[in-house]
């Protein structure tokens, strides 16, 4: 009876410490995966956190690029802009250019025709008048010829006068002086 209750209870302690210690691996086990959770959580907040700040950095960068490419874009217009106000300032320049060299031919070409008008009426106008004083000329000299042809008839009679009276006066004044 000793020797069956002394192995009753040796039996009774060895079921006690397997069973405490399957209870403290059972512990330490669930510790372990609630370390191994609490572990695990940790990461995934982290790399939560790091995804989040990640994305809030190139959302950043997203903005600053459009940012950047809506300022080059403005600035491009800007240029665009530049460029065809001055494309159209030079536009209306050449055409105000053309417009007044073309005013300019036709004022060139109207005075060209009223020159060559007034050249034509001044050449017909010329040979008119040397046509007239022409036959102005021819009339003149035959008058003349005729004039002159008298005149010399009346002056030769003229200076056969003179010379009579001349004669006579010599006589005359020394006939005069003689009687002195």
């Amino acid at each position: 009876m000793l020797c069956k209750s002394a192995e009753e209870a040796e039996a009774a302690e060895e079921e006690a410490e397997e069973e405490a210690e399957e209870e403290a691996e059972e512990e330490a086990e669930a510790e372990a995966e609630a370390a191994a959770a609490a572990a695990a959580a940790a990461a995934a907040a982290a790399a939560a956190a790091a995804e989040a700040e990640a994305e809030a950095e190139a959302e950043a960068d997203a903005a600053d690029a459009a940012d950047a490419a809506d300022a080059a874009d403005a600035a491009e217009a800007a240029e665009a802009a530049e460029a065809a106000e001055a494309a159209e300032a030079a536009a209306e320049e050449e055409g105000e250019g053309e417009a007044e060299a073309e005013a300019e031919e036709g004022e060139a070409e109207a005075e060209a025709e009223v020159e060559g008008e007034a050249e034509g009426e001044a050449e017909g106008e010329a040979e008119g008048e040397a046509g007239e004083a022409g036959e102005a000329g021819e009339a003149g000299e035959a008058g003349e010829a005729g004039e002159a042809g008298e005149a010399g008839d009346a002056g030769e009679q003229q200076q056969q006068k003179k010379k009579r009276k001349r004669k006579r006066k010599t006589t005359t004044t020394t006939k005069k002086k003689k009687k002195k």
